[in-house]
């Protein structure tokens, strides 16, 4: 099932997005802060969109977008991927499909024009194609730095 994260679910997806956070290129140059993604998760569900997965009444992914003004255009809203994460003992059963269609549905809702989503240099194979199966487009590319 997906639906919107609660406070109730802030425990739960501050664990989720640390077991994500381990394996991302930021865990080099920051560490992790239990209370800046208590807070993060606060603002995505007043400010943007925030969708948890649950199986046998168990959190076992999220998705969360930013909504904010576009930044060459402050006349239209985009919605910009924070995190979206699947727990590995599930992944392979559409919990990730399920996540990004409904965030698609609720950004719109929320009146955002575009959404973007990111890989990360380490993302599998299959998020990239999830992407192109909804209908997403390459747009961009990052790199990072540590100064």
């Amino acid at each position: 099932m997906i639906r919107q994260a609660t406070r109730d679910d802030i425990d739960a997806i501050t664990a989720m997005a640390a077991k994500f956070y381990e394996t991302t290129e930021y865990n080099a140059h920051f560490p992790f802060d239990r209370e800046s993604v208590e807070r993060l998760c606060g603002l995505l569900m007043d400010q943007g969109v925030l969708l948890v997965a649950t199986m046998d009444e168990k959190l076992v992914g999220m998705i969360g977008l930013i909504v904010a003004p576009f930044m060459f255009n402050h006349d239209f809203l985009s919605a910009n991927e924070v995190v979206w994460w699947v727990d590995p003992a599930v992944q392979g059963l559409g919990v990730g499909s399920g996540l990004l269609q409904f965030a698609e549905r609720h950004c719109r809702e929320r009146g955002a024009k575009t959404m973007q989503m990111v890989t990360l240099s380490n993302s599998p194979e299959v998020a990239a194609v999830t992407y192109q199966r909804a209908g997403f487009r390459h747009s961009e590319t990052c790199f990072t730095k540590g100064l």
